[in-house]
């Protein structure tokens, strides 16, 4: 029995720890939903190429991880990434990812697309993205940003740049952190991605 100093004290208790556990209860609902919501970026598309074939995303499902960089032509640093990224489609290719530009930029057109595909001997598809309806699923905002998507969860696991070699202000002879190669090697090896986001450094990309 509680004596009648301790029953005000034995209720103030009660009533804290109840809210207490409906505020956890909130918290872990909370951190669920944002956990769904970033696991749920990706959605599947149907979209044309500049070599006029068609590239559905989910098609893809049993490629280990899909890499998506955001291409335009006459942009200076996806030129200068290029050769960096055909090393390293060349290295991943054979490991069973697949590699997808997109190009959403409105002042593209089909045939300076394609000039710059053979102008740069670009090996991968380049989707036609016109109405940017992919892009901002994706939330590219830079060309040579690049994303990883991981078709066991069809979830964003990278995004960022290809690696450190190329700033606004200067190019290094050769880059210090491979963040695209990392991240895939990660990946491929069900490893938890040590670094998930860098800094992306390309050409604004304007979306409607």
């Amino acid at each position: 029995m509680f004596t009648s100093q301790q029953f005000p004290f034995k209720i103030f208790v009660y009533i804290q720890v109840k809210i207490m556990t409906i505020l956890m209860k909130f918290l872990i609902l909370f951190f669920l939903m944002a956990f769904s919501l970033n696991a749920a970026e990706v959605t599947n598309f149907n979209a044309a190429t500049s070599n006029g074939l068609t590239y559905e995303l989910f098609s893809h499902s049993k490629a280990k991880a899909i890499v998506v960089i955001a291409h335009s032509t006459s942009c200076p640093i996806v030129r200068q990434t290029s050769p960096r990224l055909e090393e390293i489609i060349k290295q991943y290719k054979k490991k069973n990812v697949e590699f997808i530009y997109l190009n959403s930029n409105l002042q593209d057109d089909l045939k300076s697309i394609n000039k710059e595909v053979k102008e740069y001997n670009i090996s991968i598809p380049v989707i036609m993205d016109k109405d940017q309806k992919i892009i901002k699923n994706f939330g590219l905002k830079v060309t040579a940003e690049t994303i990883i998507i991981n078709p066991a969860t069809w979830s964003i696991v990278y995004k960022g740049a290809i690696d450190d070699q190329i700033n606004y202000a200067s190019k290094k002879s050769k880059a210090i952190k491979n963040y695209l190669a990392d991240a895939l090697d990660d990946v491929l090896a069900g490893k938890e991605i040590r670094v998930k986001s860098s800094r992306p450094f390309g050409c604004s990309i304007s979306i409607n």
